[in-house]
Parts: C-alpha cells; structure tokens; sequence
C-alpha cells in the first residue's frame, strides 16, 4: 500500500527527455492524422469503427491518391536521416529553431511538436 491511499496506477512516471531523433512517421500514419476525425465527424462512427473505415479506404487507394502522404513521409524521412547523421557524429541534432536537443533535455520547456504539414 502507498502513502496516502494511493494505487500503484495513480502514480505516473516522469517521460524521459530523449535527445535522440524522433521516429520516421508513415505514409498511413499520417493519412490517418488527417482523416480520422473528419471520418468520425461526417459519419458518427466510434473510434475503432472510424480506423478500419480508413484502413479500408487507405487500402483501395491508388498511388496518385496516396502520393500527397507518401511525399511527407519522405521530406520526414530525410529529417529523421539528416538528425540521426548530425546525432551519431555529434551526439545532439539541431532543431528547428536553432536549439541542440540536450539543450532542450536539460531545460523545463518541452521540445517543440513537429508540425504536420
């Protein structure tokens, strides 16, 4: 039992501050940002419902239909490559607005969300 009633569950753990470059984001993942909540809104659909309607539209896509996504995943694709060069050789990356990632680590702001355009 915890101090003052507490559940184990209420108890959160502090995210780490990660210096290192944030993960590639798929052509899909990005699709889905896009559309779910307007699928959601238009249709009247629960999450899940609203995902497997996206997944199945994503999937009789054409490469035309798709090419808008696919593109930012590859601009995303050269900043994760670019980040994670500058990282290996120097051990922090460059952000966009000109602060190193462990400057970010030690400091109380948070990074900066990437935007998703």
């Amino acid at each position: 039992m915890l101090p003052n009633g507490q559940k184990s569950s209420d108890i959160r753990k502090p995210l780490k501050d990660d210096p290192r470059p944030k993960r590639v984001i798929s052509a899909y993942t990005l699709y889905v940002a896009e559309k779910l909540s307007v699928c959601m809104k238009e249709h009247g659909l629960t999450n899940s419902e609203a995902m497997k309607k996206c997944g199945a539209v994503w999937s009789s896509m054409t490469e035309p239909e798709k090419s808008p996504f696919l593109e930012k995943n590859r601009a995303d694709k050269e900043r994760y490559n670019r980040e994670k060069e500058e990282f290996d050789t120097k051990g922090y990356f460059t952000l966009p607005d000109g602060k190193k990632s462990f400057e970010v680590k030690n400091s109380p702001a948070k990074r900066p969300k990437r935007s998703k355009s």
